[in-house]
């Protein structure tokens, strides 16, 4: 029921609206109509939850590794993860988990737009898993001035091309850097470089791998100072791999941590049945 005040202002509900004062303005606006979900927009919220809540965990440990992002990269691979669950056929929604998804339609995400890392390394690397298992990074013959781009500098600024691999298993709650690979960029320019792997990958993991290109000076005292920062960090997810079937091979010297924040597991568990 809508009453009125001394001052001549409505408040409260009168049949399906409702009045309102706002800065001393007489508002009307319409109730809110309350719908009852049915079970499949309740799978479907959930899993967009899901998607969410694995992207901003997936962002989270991209922090910790690389630094700096974006203030938009958290949507980027929101997008990204998204497509990769829609591309997972063979299990309904509310069913399914970032090992289900088509990995490779995170290929190509660049974790820093300010940098991008095609618009400053001119040249493409490929990804090669050979027969045993072991996975060689290739990038080709480079010329250095033509090929990577320099921030302009009064100083004699180096730099490098890293490769980082990083297992992720989120159904186990954990990621591991599982190696990483560094090679310095000659001045007179370099033959194609190869990056050789031979990781040990347990059942059941997602395997990420990333290129990234540090700039650095060097002096006498304080040796080598790395450069990169908020604008300056070009990263890009070149691969992504899902190995239902491990294999054996060098143990990462890095440990394993906990996956921040993620509670897909708990999701799926207290969804609706299919």
């Amino acid at each position: 029921m809508a009453i009125l005040d001394n001052e001549g202002n409505l408040h409260g509900s009168e049949g399906n609206k409702v009045h309102r004062n706002v800065r001393g303005k007489n508002v009307v606006q319409a109730k809110p109509v309350h719908k009852n979900q049915t079970a499949p927009s309740i799978k479907t919220s959930i899993e967009f939850g899901l998607i969410s809540n694995t992207a901003r965990t997936l962002r989270i440990i991209m922090e910790n590794i690389f630094n700096w992002h974006d203030g938009q990269m958290g949507n980027r691979l929101n997008g990204v993860i998204c497509n990769a669950f829609k591309g997972c056929e063979s299990l309904p929604v509310n069913k399914r988990d970032f090992h289900d998804s088509e990995l490779s339609s995170l290929a190509g995400l660049q974790l820093n737009l300010y940098s991008p890392l095609p618009l400053f390394l001119k040249i493409r690397p490929s990804v090669l898993w050979g027969g045993d298992g072991d996975l060689t990074v290739t990038l080709p013959p480079l010329i250095s001035r033509q090929h990577v781009i320099s921030p302009k500098s009064v100083l004699s600024i180096k730099s490098s091309i890293q490769v980082t691999l990083i297992l992720v298993n989120f159904r186990e709650d954990y990621y591991q850097i599982v190696a990483q690979q560094e090679e310095d960029i000659k001045a007179k320019g370099m033959n194609t470089i190869n990056w050789h792997f031979d990781p040990s990958i347990p059942d059941g993991c997602a395997l990420l791998v990333f290129m990234s290109l540090q700039y650095y000076v060097e002096d006498a005292i304080q040796g080598r100072r790395n450069l990169n920062g908020e604008k300056l960090n070009p990263v890009e997810l070149i691969g992504a791999y899902q190995f239902w079937k491990g294999r054996m091979g060098t143990e990462s010297l890095y440990r394993r941590e906990h996956l921040p924040g993620y509670r897909g597991n708990e999701m799926l568990r207290n969804s609706v049945p299919a």
